[in-house]
């Protein structure tokens, strides 16, 4: 009997081991956000927002890095929240 041969038959008594199976997980689409939420988050992100340009400059800031903070904050709060679309948001 060839090499081939004996690597190709399962000893006697045992049957070859079950092949392998892959399980794929499939991520189902998020339901849509309900009106409400939607404009809530939106609201609570321009309220923030308007609250940090409001506060005083902190020192060794610039009034446009101070700006540019409230700004990326509004931003963040939407894209965490996904309230407005990120595409949306990144213009």
């Amino acid at each position: 009997m060839s090499a081939k041969e004996m690597e190709a038959k399962p000893p006697e008594g045992l049957s070859p081991p079950p092949p392998e199976t892959t399980t794929v997980e499939v991520e189902k689409e998020a339901p849509p956000k309900s009106p409400k939420f939607v404009l809530s988050w939106f609201l609570i992100a321009i309220a923030v927002g308007v609250a940090i340009s409001l506060l005083p400059t902190p020192g060794g800031l610039s009034e446009r890095g101070h700006n540019f903070l409230a700004l990326l904050v509004t931003v963040l709060i939407l894209w965490t929240t996904e309230c407005v679309p990120i595409g949306i948001t990144a213009l």
